[in-house]
């Protein structure tokens, strides 16, 4: 017995290793209680921007504004990740939910650029900040703060996990890069509307987020030993969001062109169709996204609340 050594850490197929329960520092449960609560909040403003959303209504709308007040409780979740990522020391978590939250943050900031209430420069500029933002964004991702690095020495979400990163987002900046110059040149010589601009940079925002989001349902699952059965639920509801969105958005557009095999070939036709198209769609897809953004945030409280009560059992959890 004596003379037996233990081994804490042992490699699995799905986790990155079997390691010792975490226990949170008061600090994190803070923060932790406050993203349940912000987490929530997110909910409550998506489900009413939802509700509020009419495309046929212009200018400053109540849709626009709740977009705007999203960002503070968007923020908050995000700081509660990243505090949690540093305690952890999980380069993974840090990084993804940089990219979720950050993408969701600036999204909505882009709803300002438009023209139906602010002028058309204004608009641009907003537009051309957001981009430069983006690239900023992607820059915090890629950092790599020192205790992550000495964390990941020689683990599984070092080595290939870390080349895989960098090589990553060094590709998605070029594309940027290589797309803002054709954006440019859209401009001038295809005539690209600010309106169009401004969707291509939304999309944009939204496929970043939803790869991130695909990553931090991988990265939870990864770390379910030592954050506990939760964290393994919310990371198979967020590797599995973005393929059901997907899938949401192709029934519609395959309805859309069977619906429209008799219109006719003119560009007015088509719009008049479209629209009328996703009236008929839309309280389908306002109630499939509620529902989405409902169990996203049912997991994601309580997987806060969960790690949040997380404790020595030979002193009790902390609340």
């Amino acid at each position: 017995m004596g003379d037996e050594q233990y081994e804490p850490h042992v490699q699995t197929d799905w986790a990155e290793e079997v390691a010792p329960a975490f226990q949170p520092s008061a600090r994190l449960r803070h923060w932790l209680l406050a993203g349940c609560f912000a987490s929530f909040s997110t909910a409550v403003l998506a489900a009413a921007s939802y509700a509020a959303l009419n495309p046929k209504a212009k200018g400053f709308t109540v849709a626009t504004a709740l977009d705007l007040v999203a960002m503070a409780p968007f923020a908050v979740v995000l700081g509660s990740y990243l505090i949690l990522a540093r305690e952890l020391q999980s380069i993974g978590l840090r990084r993804s939910s940089l990219g979720i939250y950050g993408c969701l943050i600036l999204g909505s900031l882009l709803t300002l650029a438009d023209t139906n209430f602010v002028e058309h420069g204004f608009a641009v500029g907003i537009s051309i900040a957001v981009l430069v933002l983006a690239m900023l964004l992607l820059l915090a991702i890629s950092y790599r703060p020192a205790w992550a690095s000495a964390a990941s020495t020689g683990t599984a979400e070092g080595g290939a996990a870390k080349a895989g990163w960098g090589g990553g987002l060094g590709t998605i900046g070029l594309l940027l890069f290589f797309a803002i110059k054709w954006l440019a040149r859209g401009f001038r010589k295809v005539n690209l509307g600010l309106e169009e601009f401004v969707a291509l940079i939304f999309l944009g925002l939204m496929l970043l987020s939803a790869v991130f989001l695909l990553v931090a349902g991988i990265v939870k699952i990864r770390l379910w030993n030592r954050l506990g059965t939760t964290s393994l639920l919310l990371g198979l509801v967020e590797a599995l969001l973005p393929f059901v969105v997907i899938l949401l958005i192709v029934v519609f557009f395959l309805s859309f062109l069977n619906a429209t095999e008799n219109v006719g070939p003119n560009d007015e036709d088509i719009d008049a169709a479209f629209g009328e198209h996703e009236a008929a769609w839309r309280p389908t897809i306002t109630g499939m996204m509620v529902g989405i953004h409902g169990v996203w945030t049912i997991m994601t409280v309580l997987f806060f609340w969960s790690v949040r009560g997380s404790a020595d059992p030979e002193t009790g959890p902390e609340f």
